[in-house]
């Protein structure tokens, strides 16, 4: 009964709990639906409060002008037309501006549209007030249009006032992009309820006051802002409506937005009745599946257990597969092979290879488990970082005579492989070699002795060593040099490096090179001797011939274009080539025999000691320098190479010069790009992070402040997704052309990735300037973009983040912005919100 009494529990608390969580769910809808109709309320209220704002600005404009024009006949100025054009460019086409006499008629101005002619008298405020209208058109077949008009200061001949027309149509478009789509409006009236504006649009309500469609003001009196519900019968909407409206002040304006009660509630009560309906076959799955559990329980538990409890203490990993190649089972042993998390069992050991590789072995494998083959076999793949090389071993898994998957092995063999490996290369390479290797043991007695060595001696391959020591080699007058420097320097520093001789059979002595190394256990004790010898009797001969190529070499260097210096260990130059003659200027009879401090100035002489030091003390030592000629710089990269006498001791060191200029200025090039974001010409991620943090160590070493905007565009999947990809980079182009005209050239623009930007604000005064800015570029990506010949309209959420003690890094100070960002979206997006300061 055990397996029927977890399971009717389990049930019980499951439909507890969806019932009570459905009712819960069903009013925090309702709430949540209502939030969104304010914040929707509220969002459009502060777009239609900043148009008016921005046409009052426009009006103004207009009236200074003539203002300061008494004398000029506003018809006739093509100037006025200028600054018209300009201020209508600014809104997209949504306001028009025009002129209109004391009657309310137009009169028509350089670059006037025709339509405005044709346009019925508007009406008048007081001068110096704006006075908003109702919505007019020429004819029933023309657009709507809403006048908003100033009387001017002073009149300029019969015109009396200027004029804002704005396309109501588009003002639907902009409103288009906010409200809730299906049931949704947007509604725009006068204090006097006539009707401005109705997104979805209604025609037969522009220009109408409800009284004439016989129906009261819908708004309750005396409140600026709230909720109400009426019956929807004014828009032919069937079932209530949940309306949030807002008084916009000093403007006799009223924003209304609805929504349809019972559509807010459909898509929650078919999904509760789904639900509903999958838990109660839920309910039958599962009683069903106890019956069959109680059944095989014990035996299943046993076994296991038995397989579990093997699996575990087994050191090989271990693995199951279905008919269809997907790993079902693994020990633990099986992940730390491969290196991948239990989360990605199925196919974590096809991703763990090459990408190259995954999809020929994927194949494979599917092929070996479907046809029921064994297979033995090895695999690279990448772990930690490093190539690690396993053995798999599989055969294929039968129950009841059907074929159900595959089970196997694997076995780390990458130590393995890599000693046989590296065992057998050096195996070759001493057999092969036709220096002498030999190993001795700590008494010096012989280990190892390569065919070289053996031929020396004159012993065959397969002659035993017997008691041959290393002694057997040194001629007497060596043994000296064995004891007194060879062996001390080789146990002081683990290797010695020189030239000695070794006898060969028959009593022939050798010159050789020679290179003993020093084996230690791990606890530093001595395990053998590597000695490597190399006979130089030829190059002996070879020495011999070396002032004969003195003057060979002389005239190769003097026609290498790089400049090559020799200088002694008195720091004398012993020899100059012609490349470094014409880079010092002077001929070389000026330089030999001079030491450096006398050839170069104090400052290049500084610059260098240094690295002659290290050169003297016998290490190859390189450096870059920066020279000017007749007035251009370039890039020398200077290696210094030592080289010793016959003694062995450093006797000078070789100048070797490189104008390496051009490379510089092509790595500079490349640098450039890198940080560069191609479609956008903007900074990328990586010039981004560069950028930000010395904005952050100049602002606090300077004491400036400095704040961070994180940019996310609204609506720009949807745009991408409509027009395609070509319009979204267009898209994309068009926002960051935007971005930089309403920052300074100080400030940095980088997009981050996708449709997110960023901007680095440095050196502003106070936190109010970084909300300037930040409110710009919202009222700038909120305007409508033309993208291929279609009006696009996205809008923008905007979080910043101030560094104002000095210890915020790049990432702290993006984690923030990031949160501001995050807080503004759920705001109700197409707006910026500040982070909370860190004390």
């Amino acid at each position: 009964m055990g397996p029927f009494i977890v399971v009717g529990g389990l049930l019980t608390i499951l439909w507890s709990v969806v019932l009570v969580s459905s009712s819960i769910q069903q009013e925090r809808i309702a709430n949540d639906a209502l939030q969104q109709l304010r914040l929707i309320n509220n969002a459009v209220s502060q777009q239609t409060r900043g148009l008016l704002q921005g046409i009052e600005s426009d009006l103004q404009v207009l009236d200074h002008w003539v203002q300061a024009h008494p004398d000029i006949d506003p018809r006739q100025d093509t100037a006025l037309a200028g600054l018209m054009a300009r201020l209508n460019e600014g809104t997209d086409g949504l306001v028009e501006l025009g002129f209109a006499s004391g009657s309310g008629a137009s009169v028509m101005v350089p670059g006037a549209p025709l339509w405005q002619a044709g346009m019925p008298a508007i009406g008048w405020d007081a001068p110096g007030k704006t006075h908003v209208g109702v919505p007019l058109r020429g004819a029933p077949d023309q657009p709507w249009r809403w006048p908003v008009s100033r009387r001017l200061s002073h009149p300029a001949g019969d015109i009396t006032g200027a004029v804002a027309w704005v396309d109501i149509a588009k003002l639907g478009t902009l409103h288009e992009g906010l409200r809730e789509k299906q049931a949704g409006a947007i509604m725009l009236t006068k204090s006097d309820a006539v009707i401005i504006a109705r997104t979805p649009v209604i025609d037969d309500l522009i220009g109408h006051e409800l009284r004439q469609k016989g129906y009261p003001s819908l708004l309750p009196v005396g409140t600026s802002q709230g909720v109400f519900t009426y019956d929807g019968s004014l828009t032919g909407a069937r079932g209530d409506r949940t309306v949030s409206y807002e008084r916009l002040g000093s403007y006799p304006i009223t924003v209304l937005v609805s929504q349809g009660v019972d559509q807010t509630m459909a898509t929650f009560r078919s999904r509760r009745m789904a639900l509903l309906v999958f838990l109660g076959l839920i309910t039958l799955l599962a009683f069903g599946f106890s019956v069959v559990l109680a059944r095989s329980q014990r035996t299943t538990r046993q076994s296991q257990a038995e397989f579990a409890a093997l699996s575990a203490s087994f050191p090989l990993g271990l693995f199951c597969t279905n008919t269809s190649g997907e790993t079902t089972y693994a020990n633990d042993a099986y992940f730390q092979a491969l290196g991948v998390p239990r989360e990605r069992l199925a196919w974590g050991w096809n991703e763990a290879l090459e990408e190259s590789q995954r999809e020929v072995a994927k194949s494979a494998w599917k092929e070996t488990v479907a046809k029921g083959r064994t297979m033995k076999s090895a695999m690279t793949i990448q772990r930690d970082g490093q190539r690690v090389m396993l053995s798999v071993r599989s055969g294929p898994l039968h129950v009841d005579g059907k074929l159900v998957g595959q089970v196997g092995s694997l076995e780390d063999i990458t130590e393995r492989t890599q000693q046989k490996q590296a065992q057998r290369m050096l195996t070759a390479i001493f057999e092969k070699s036709t220096d002498i290797v030999a190993q001795v043991d700590p008494q010096g007695r012989m280990l190892y002795l390569n065919p070289a060595g053996r031929a020396v001696l004159n012993m065959g391959s397969t002659e035993s060593l017997g008691e041959l020591r290393y002694d057997d080699f040194m001629p007497a007058h060596c043994e000296a040099q064995v004891r007194d420097e060879i062996m001390p320097t080789a146990i002081a520093k683990g290797i010695w490096v020189g030239e000695t001789s070794v006898l060969a059979s028959g009593g022939r002595e050798i010159a050789v090179s020679e290179m003993l190394i020093v084996h230690r256990d791990e606890e530093r004790r001595i395990e053998m001797f590597s000695v490597v010898m190399r006979d130089i009797t030829g190059e002996l001969r070879a020495r011999m011939e070396l002032q004969r190529s003195g003057s060979i070499l002389d005239i190769v260097a003097s026609t290498l274009p790089a400049s090559v210096a020799v200088l002694d260990d008195q720091q004398r130059y012993l020899f100059t080539n012609a490349a470094f003659n014409r880079l010092m200027r002077r001929p070389g009879s000026e330089t030999l025999g001079k030491t450096m401090r006398a050839v170069l100035d104090s400052t290049s002489y500084a610059q260098r000691v240094p690295h002659i030091e290290a050169a003297l003390a016998g290490r190859r030592t390189m450096f870059e320098s920066q020279r000017e000629v007749d007035g251009n710089f370039f890039f020398l990269e200077t290696t210094y190479i030592p080289f010793r006498g016959a003694d062995g001791r450093v006797a000078g060191f070789v100048g070797l010069g490189q104008d390496v200029t051009a490379h510089k200025r092509q790595a500079q090039k490349l640098l450039d790009a890198s940080q560069t974001d191609a479609l956008t010409g903007t900074l990328n991620r990586a010039g981004f992070d560069l950028r930000i943090g010395e904005a952050l160590v100049r602002a606090h070493q300077e004491a400036h402040l400095l704040a961070l905007l994180c940019i996310d565009l609204d609506d720009f999947k949807p745009v991408n997704d409509a027009h395609g990809h070509a319009a979204g980079d267009a898209l994309l182009k068009a926002v960051a052309h935007r971005l930089q005209q309403a920052l300074r050239p100080s400030d940095v623009l980088a997009r981050l990735g996708g449709d997110e930007f960023a901007v680095v604000l440095a050196d502003i005064k106070d936190g109010k300037s970084a909300q300037t800015v930040a409110r710009k570029i919202v009222s700038t990506l909120g305007a409508a973009f033309e993208i291929e010949g279609k009006s696009v309209c996205i809008g923008c959420s905007v979080g910043v983040a101030l560094a104002l003690n000095g210890q915020d890094t790049a990432l702290t100070l993006m984690h923030r912005a990031d949160a501001a960002l995050y807080q503004a979206k759920r705001a109700g997006r197409g707006r910026f919100e500040m982070a909370e300061h860190v004390a």
